[in-house]
């Protein structure tokens, strides 16, 4: 037996498409892109500024610590100047009054020997025993104070004048020698050229009597 086939069925459907037109591109706005630039500026100038000054912060600290060293090395110099001039002064000051010192002390000394030598002159020219006690009193308070070896015949003459001095025995012998004279021949005019070369001494000049132990003795003056 042969079958019977089945019958076809034909469906038909049919799709309906709609096609839309594209939108329209947007437009690009550039108002905001220039503000948005110029927003960068701004925040790149206010960032150049800031860098600015910080640099001027960093340099006007720098500067003004360096200032502050100056300055402070100025004000160490100036106190070791005023310092040094302060010493200068007073070395100079001390030497002056050194000198002064020295010049009063050489004006005493040469007053004494001048009372010394007019004290012997009163001495030698008074015969009365009461007047020479009186002149011996003044030698033997004048000798006393003058240098060694100054006055060395009129110490041993009175030798309660000559106890502080002892070269006066040496220097009178050297002197007497110079003279030509044994030490007690000495008299007037030995003890003053001693007195006058004394005072020559104070004075920085050189004496006029010279005194040389290796020489021969000069002869006694006429």
């Amino acid at each position: 037996m042969i079958p019977t086939p089945l019958p076809t069925v034909t469906v038909t459907a049919t799709a309906t498409v709609t096609v839309a037109p594209a939108p329209p591109s947007e437009s690009v706005d550039l108002g905001w892109i220039s503000e948005q630039l110029q927003g960068w500026g701004s925040l790149v100038a206010a960032l150049v500024a800031v860098a600015a000054l910080i640099v001027t912060v960093k340099t006007a600290n720098r500067d003004r610590i360096q200032g502050e060293q100056e300055r402070q090395e100025d004000r160490a110099e100036a106190d070791r100047r005023l310092t040094d001039e302060r010493r200068a002064s007073g070395a100079l000051l001390e030497r002056q009054l050194e000198r002064q010192r020295q010049r009063d002390r050489r004006d005493f000394l040469i007053e004494q020997l001048q009372r010394a030598g007019d004290a012997w002159s009163d001495y030698t020219a008074l015969s009365a025993m009461p007047q020479q006690r009186v002149a011996v009193q003044r030698i033997q308070a004048i000798l006393p104070v003058l240098p060694v070896g100054f006055a060395s015949l009129l110490k041993v003459r009175f030798p309660a004048s000559s106890l502080d001095d002892p070269q006066a025995g040496a220097e009178a012998e050297r002197r007497a020698k110079a003279a030509g004279l044994p030490l007690k021949a000495a008299g007037s005019t030995e003890i003053f050229e001693e007195l006058a070369d004394n005072i020559r001494e104070l004075l920085g000049e050189e004496p006029r009597v010279a005194i040389d132990d290796d020489k021969s003795p000069a002869g006694p003056e006429s």
